[in-house]
């Protein structure tokens, strides 16, 4: 009975291991960029960037914001289901849209991928903008100011 009662505490002990083994993987290891291509290419999409979602982000999406409540430091230990947000960037046709990803990981379940359309993105190529120079190209010395026609250091002929 208690050899039994060992085995049956080693399994649950390994199987405990292992699906915590596997949420942090999933939590803080995994990019998920075979879903997010795949995703991606039945849209008719080629992959561009991912980036976490910022405070600033959140006026422009399609999913609504999370709670940012919290009751005190020592809750941020461990969390049962954690959600996290990516916006991912994605071209078609040399334009570009934008994509939302929620992500629900949690003890003993699949991680959770739920993907949003996003809004269209308008980039401003600035082909014709000047070069800045921040270091004198002859001694190295700083620059702070665009506008120096010559380098105080050394009187280097910058324009």
């Amino acid at each position: 009975m208690e050899i039994l009662l060992l085995i049956i505490f080693y399994f649950l002990s390994m199987y405990l291991l292992f699906n915590t083994i596997k949420l942090f993987y999933n939590r803080y290891l995994r990019t998920y960029k075979l879903e997010i291509n795949e995703y991606l290419r039945q849209k008719g999409y080629k992959y561009v960037e991912t980036f976490s979602a910022k405070k600033k982000d959140w006026s422009r999406s399609p999913i609504k914001m999370p709670s940012q409540y919290e009751l005190g430091p020592f809750t941020r230990g461990v969390q049962w289901t954690k959600y996290e947000y990516l916006i991912i960037v994605g071209e078609r046709n040399q334009k570009y849209h934008e994509f939302w990803l929620e992500i629900k990981t949690s003890y003993f379940q699949k991680s959770k991928l739920i993907f949003s359309d996003g809004q269209r993105i308008n980039y401003i190529d600035n082909k014709n903008s000047e070069l800045v120079i921040e270091n004198c190209p002859n001694c190295g010395y700083m620059l702070f100011s665009n506008d120096d026609i010559n380098c105080p250091d050394c009187g280097f002929k910058l324009k």
